[in-house]
């Protein structure tokens, strides 16, 4: 009896859990909500000086992230050496970027997990317009 109790309580949860993600997340079974608004994530407006960004990631397995080849203004806080990096499940991408004393800029990280990819766009401000 206390299985069956315990099953549906986690059963309960996870569903909840998949209702709370924007359908687009769950078809593509990876993504990012915006924390603040509960909306798949495709946009990310940054300033003009150096920092850290987080990404919330959602995912229903392992997936690869990776950056744009050209954007080295922008990498990974886990490996800066690489493009890319492989994770798994639920989780965050931390990015490190650097001082933008030009135009503003975009690079763009996709999240792929089998053949379906997720795409969000980073835009920096520049000192210049």
């Amino acid at each position: 009896m206390k299985k069956y109790i315990i099953y549906i309580a986690l059963s309960l949860v996870a569903a909840v859990s998949c209702e709370q993600l924007p359908d687009e997340v769950n078809i593509y079974g990876v993504g990012c909500v915006d924390p603040q608004t509960g909306r798949a994530l495709h946009e990310v407006d940054l300033g003009i000086d150096a920092g850290t960004y987080t990404l919330n990631v959602y995912a229903d397995g392992e997936y690869t992230a990776t950056l744009s080849e050209e954007d080295t203004w922008i990498r990974f806080s886990s490996n800066a050496a690489s493009r890319s990096i492989t994770s798994s499940g639920n989780g965050t991408i931390v990015f490190e970027y650097d001082i933008n004393k030009g135009i503003p800029r975009i690079a763009e990280v996709t999240l792929q997990r089998g053949t379906n990819v997720y795409s969000v766009s980073i835009t920096q401000d520049g000192i210049l317009e």
